[in-house]
C-alpha cells in the first residue's frame, strides 16, 4: 500500500500555521480534508494563544531529542504543539508510539506513551515531563555526550499491563 504524506502552510494572525496528513491510498488529501486539517490547527492555535502580546515577546525554542535510533533537533515557536506518531507491526504484535512537544513561554511539555502488544499480551504506558526553557541544552545525550538535550522533570507517569490485570495481580 502506498502511503502519500504532504505539509501544507497558511499564514494566520498568529504566524505561519502548518498542517500535515497522511493518505493511506496513495492518493492527496482532498480539499475537503486539509480545509478540515487546517481549521483544527487554527482553533488549537487560537486557543494557545490567549495572549498574543505576550507570545510576541517570546523566542523560538529549539533543543534536541532522540526519536527514530536517531539525533532530530527540535524548534518550537511560542505557542506551538508539534507531535510524532510511529506503528509497527511485527511477529508477536504491535507497536504505536507518539511524543509531543509544546511551548509555554517558560517551558516546554514533553508527553509520551506507548500501546504495544507482544507473546506477553498488551502494556499501555505514557506520561509527561517539563523543562524551563532556560534548561533545554544541558544534559549529555545518550551516546552522543556532544549533544546537549533537555533536562526533563518527570511531572506524571502511567503504566497498564493488561496481561497482569486479567490475573489479577
Amino acid at each position: 500500500m502506498k502511503r502519500t504524506f504532504t505539509i501544507l502552510t497558511r499564514p494566520t494572525e498568529y504566524g505561519p500555521l502548518y498542517a500535515a496528513g497522511f493518505s493511506e491510498n496513495g492518493s492527496e488529501l482532498t480539499v475537503s480534508q486539509w480545509t478540515h486539517l487546517l481549521e483544527q490547527a487554527f482553533h488549537a492555535a487560537r486557543e494557545a494563544n490567549e495572549n498574543p502580546a505576550l507570545l510576541a515577546r517570546l523566542r523560538n525554542v529549539r533543543f534536541w531529542e532522540f526519536i527514530n535510533c536517531g539525533w532530530v533537533r527540535i524548534t518550537l515557536r511560542p505557542g506551538q504543539k508539534l507531535a510524532w506518531h510511529r506503528s509497527s507491526n511485527d511477529d508477536e504484535g504491535y507497536s504505536h508510539c507518539y511524543e509531543s512537544w509544546e511551548h509555554e513561554g517558560t517551558r516546554v511539555i514533553h508527553q509520551w506513551g506507548e500501546d504495544c502488544s507482544d507473546c506477553d499480551g498488551r502494556m499501555t504506558t505514557g506520561g509527561e515531563s517539563t523543562c524551563p526553557t532556560d534548561r533545554l541544552a544541558t544534559v549529555p545525550g545518550y551516546n552522543a555526550p556532544e549533544i546537549l538535550r533537555p533536562d526533563w522533570k518527570k511531572v506524571s507517569s502511567d503504566q497498564r499491563d493488561y496481561a497482569a490485570e486479567a490475573a489479577g495481580y
